[in-house]
């Protein structure tokens, strides 16, 4: 079963689309965040020295619905744009800011980069359904 997370957003100062996003299950996926590591032996011996490089940028990649073709194609405008993105707070990771639109609390993440948007196909009733990669550089 297809559940979504209603009334998402993305944009910036001057151009925000809304959207679902779709994910099966009872959980939505969240930010992940890779951690850059290297191991070296030390030759001759039973030691080895692992070195911790630092963390990635947090990742994200949702299927997102659109409710028209308008929609979607805004939304190709905004590819590798830096916005804010908006999701219900009922549904986000805590490190956003809180922000009540209209009576929804959302949680607002600053500095998000759209970085694509692909596999996209019409669902019956003329909702647009696609991939979209999502990064941003920290949790602050």
């Amino acid at each position: 079963m297809v559940v979504p997370a209603s009334r998402t957003g993305f944009g910036t100062t001057t151009a925000s689309v809304w959207f679902e996003i779709l994910y099966t299950g009872e959980l939505l996926p969240t930010w992940e965040q890779e951690s850059y590591t290297s191991v070296k032996h030390v030759p001759g011996g039973n030691v080895n020295v692992l070195f911790l490089l630092g963390m990635g940028p947090l990742t994200v990649t949702w299927t997102l619905e659109f409710a028209n073709p308008r929609d979607y194609q805004d939304m190709t405008a905004l590819v590798q744009t830096v916005g804010t993105l908006r999701i219900p707070q009922s549904v986000a990771e805590r490190f956003g800011t809180e922000r009540d639109l209209s009576g929804v609390l959302y949680t607002e993440y600053s500095d998000v980069t759209l970085l694509s948007l692909s596999g996209a196909g019409v669902a019956v009733g003329g909702a647009i359904e696609a991939q979209a990669p999502f990064w941003r550089e920290g949790r602050a």
